[in-house]
């Protein structure tokens, strides 16, 4: 069988996606019998390639989600007062064109970079990473932006410093205890967060956060936003000191080492090869294909080592200072720009107004599920052992779970709010029979896997209703929250440690 899909790699690949189902049969073998010209097999060898690549990026990607989504949306319901009261990153599109940007990462190489940096700061956009704030901090250095994108309580040690007087860009599931230190932020949205286009469809659009594996990226594609060009990294080295060190000094990572037998090779900069893990290939993979979609932005990679990154062009931390403009105030422009934003009141009623409606919706949807769950389980006695008059009964709780079914489907609003968290639960309710299932029948599958699916539907409801009542009253009483009274602080812990809890789980 001779197949040609196309003369366009992005062809091909959409073309293969059609054909084959990578879900269904993830292996695949490519056998060619030597028919084809030279050019064409190296055309497609080369385009197959690129298509591994992506598939490999995409399981990265769906992973990260299933294992996320219900802390993803933990953080973002918690995060909610700050995210629709202060201004999103678009507010700052185009702050600085054609000004320079020096994007900060924590690799190894910032060492030596901030022995340099202090005294040239005033000429560039200074954009921190969080992983480098602490060192950055110590070395006299305030940056103009801090940048920060991950969900995970491991990011809050990077922020046990000073950041009273920092302006932080965030994703809107950004660890919640960061965003109370700081004095400002701009939020972005995540493509793959309903609850996001719930939020931007309510206030003045955000704009969408880039998320490319490593917050570098996310940083370096904030100082493109901002109209920045070029725009220069330090501390970008996706890979390891000859020592496994991973991380600069004074990091979270500090004195950090990787078994180096445990490392792959990729190639280097400076050096035909050097070691890193596969994540890292990942992100370097991730950052070639960003800088190969914006080439009006030229970006600079200030080091003396570090993984090869096609696209960047390479400068020593001692040249730094010849890529600086004349000196000028950053940290003013944006200071600015955050006082000037306010939501109003009228649109905050509004947006109170149908997060109590979403309540009410959560209420309904528990009460279902567990109605909708023992069903499921009458059911499954049945199909173990039928007896006479029982089909009758069988299409009464059927029809009572289809409308069921209709009701839940129906409440569009709080499935917005509960899409996140059953990530896990819908893949599972469409994974192939495990080894333990083989000898149920499908109709005793179906019925198992729905019970579970309800089961997991009506906690997600519970404990996303339990933590939007906190946030609505929140937003109903905009006050101190050092002022809040004692019993409030504790009914405030108590369902947030449980609902953290479930969320790990």
């Amino acid at each position: 069988l001779g197949i040609a899909w196309g003369r366009d790699a992005s062809v091909v690949e959409l073309k293969f996606f059609k054909m084959l189902d990578v879900h269904e049969s993830p292996a695949y073998r490519i056998l060619d019998a030597g028919r084809a010209s030279e050019a064409a097999t190296d055309f497609y060898v080369t385009t197959l390639q690129l298509i591994r690549k992506n598939v490999r990026l995409d399981v990265f990607n769906a992973g990260t989600l299933v294992c996320r989504g219900p802390l993803w949306q933990f953080n973002t319901l918690k995060n909610l007062p700050r995210l629709i009261t202060q201004p999103g990153i678009d507010a700052l599109k185009g702050l600085f064109p054609g000004k320079p940007a020096l994007v900060i990462a924590a690799g190894p190489s910032l060492d030596e970079a901030l022995k340099v940096i202090p005294g040239i700061r005033d000429g560039f956009v200074v954009i921190s990473t969080g992983t480098a704030l602490k060192p950055v901090l110590r070395a006299g250095i305030r940056p103009d932006l801090v940048v920060t994108v991950d969900a995970s309580h491991l990011t809050g040690p990077q922020f046990e410093t000073k950041c009273d007087d920092l302006f932080l860009c965030c994703s809107s599931l950004a660890y919640s205890p960061i965003l109370e230190k700081v004095r400002g932020l701009f939020s972005g949205r995540l493509d793959a967060s309903p609850i996001d286009q719930w939020i931007d469809s309510n206030v003045t659009p955000r704009g969408t956060m880039f998320a490319g594996g490593t917050v570098t990226a996310s940083a370096m594609d904030m100082a493109a936003k901002l109209g920045c060009n070029p725009v220069i990294t330090v501390g970008l080295d996706l890979c390891f000191a000859d020592d496994g060190t991973t991380h600069a000094n004074d990091t979270m990572y500090h004195g950090r080492r990787f078994d180096l037998n445990k490392l792959i090779p990729v190639p280097g900069n400076f050096q035909k090869e050097v070691f890193t893990t596969n994540q890292f290939r990942c992100y370097i993979q991730l950052l070639e294909e960003y800088i190969g979609h914006n080439r009006t932005t030229q970006f600079i990679n200030s080091t003396h080592g570090g993984a090869k990154i096609r696209g960047m062009k390479l400068i020593s931390p001692s040249g730094l200072g010849c890529l600086a403009a004349a000196p000028f105030d950053a940290y003013r422009e944006i200071e600015r720009i955050h006082g000037e934003y306010a939501l109003g009141d009228s649109r905050l009623e509004k947006i109170r107004a149908e997060l109590e409606t979403v309540l009410l919706q959560l209420e309904t949807v528990t009460r279902d599920c567990r109605e909708a769950a023992m069903l499921c389980n009458q059911l499954i006695l049945v199909l173990k052992a039928p007896q006479a008059g029982d089909l009758e009964a069988a299409r009464r709780m059927l029809q009572r779970v289809e409308e069921i079914d209709r009701r839940i489907t129906d409440t569009q609003e709080s499935s917005v709010f509960l899409k996140m968290s059953l990530w896990p639960s819908s893949f599972r309710s469409n994974s192939k029979k495990a080894d333990h299932e083989q000898n149920y029948s499908d109709a005793m599958l179906a019925r198992r896997r729905a019970r579970e699916l309800y089961e997991q539907i009506g906690g997600a409801a519970r404990w996303t209703g339990d933590l939007l009542g906190l946030v609505v009253r929140e937003m109903r009483i905009p006050r101190n929250r050092e002022a809040r009274t004692p019993s409030e602080r504790l009914e405030e812990t108590t369902v947030l440690s449980s609902i953290q809890e479930v969320c790990h789980t």
